[in-house]
């Protein structure tokens, strides 16, 4: 079995339970077909408030791995959908892009520390993913300047984080982290923003909304993403003693565990302009290099025909997964 986690996704109807082979703009689903017709049996869960839920959703925590474990074990223990052609053997591999590479890591650490007799996790393929949230993410939060193409992910960081589990209210609540001003079509900026992280939007129209009603494009100012937030917001991510860097550092992929059971590879484009190459030292900073179960792998392509260095590397780290788990199996 195959579990492959989609990179970040704003539009619920993108969710892999909602979209067609034909429509996906991540590729997950097309991806996932070609691996089920080399033999696999691919499950291509949704992650909390994907789907037909539209709650906030709970970016790059680890709680993701619930939503990756959860519909492993349902598929294998109780639906069985595929049992008029093949049986499962228990043998688990995890593969993930951007934010699904950082749910893979996560969920390789939680079936690693704890017990999951049904499961014999082989192999874990992260690609590209923002591992390391309270270095080399929150950096990107605090410097990216105007012309970083993705901000929509700040937003979904503040909302994420400021609903599962921060305890700060006078700083983590979306409406004290956002600016309220200015006021667009009567409603309050920060309250606007939010209403757009509903599933109903696409990260463009959040990106956009972002440069076009904030102080984001004011001339000579070199602004970025964070001239949404609020002096206190960017005070506790600057902070490293606030409850926000605590939560952030706790969430770390590579945070509190280094991989004894399954084959790990650990992919990344050094060119990556979305998720830097930071994630990628960090974690392997941490690990070592001379644990036998990681293989790290790094490419240099700066194409941006998809919009972005990272949204192009999307293809080609798919590829490179698919041959190094088929290699391993």
């Amino acid at each position: 079995m195959i579990s492959l986690q989609h990179p970040t996704q704003v539009l619920r109807s993108q969710s892999p339970s909602r979209v067609s082979v034909y429509a996906d703009e991540e590729l997950t689903v097309p991806f996932g077909t070609m691996l089920a017709a080399k033999g696999y049996i691919v499950v291509m869960p949704d992650y909390q408030g994907m789907g037909d839920n539209y709650d906030v959703h709970p970016y790059c925590m680890t709680d993701l791995a619930k939503s990756v474990i959860g519909p492993i074990l349902e598929a294998g223990k109780t639906n069985q959908p595929w049992s008029t052609f093949t049986s499962w053997n228990g043998k688990l591999f995890l593969l993930g892009f951007s934010e699904g590479g950082y749910a893979t890591l996560v969920t390789a650490k939680e079936i690693q520390q704890n017990s999951y007799p049904e499961i014999t996790l082989v192999g874990v393929a992260a690609l590209d993913g923002p591992y390391d949230l309270s270095g080399t993410m929150r950096n990107l939060m605090l410097d990216a300047k105007d012309d970083f193409s993705a901000p929509y992910f700040l937003p979904y960081v503040v909302a994420g984080y400021g609903t599962y589990g921060l305890v700060d209210s006078s700083i983590m609540p979306f409406d004290k982290a956002v600016l309220g001003t200015p006021y667009v079509g009567g409603a309050a900026f920060n309250a606007k923003l939010y209403s757009m992280l509903d599933g109903r939007y696409s990260s463009d129209n959040i990106s956009d909304k972002m440069k076009t009603q904030s102080n984001y494009f004011i001339v000579g100012s070199n602004n970025g993403p964070k001239s949404i937030l609020t002096a206190g917001y960017i005070g506790a991510l600057g902070d490293t003693g606030s409850t926000l860097y605590t939560k952030l550092q706790a969430n770390n992929a590579y945070n509190g565990w280094t991989p004894t059971q399954a084959k790990i590879m650990l992919y990344h484009n050094r060119k990556d302009d979305l998720v830097p190459f930071g994630n990628y030292s960090f974690a392997k900073s941490a690990w070592g290099t001379a644990n036998a179960k990681i293989t790290y792998k790094t490419v240099d392509n700066s194409l941006d025909k998809l919009g972005s260095v990272h949204a192009t590397s999307l293809i080609p780290a798919y590829i490179e997964a698919a041959k190094w788990i088929h290699n391993l199996y």
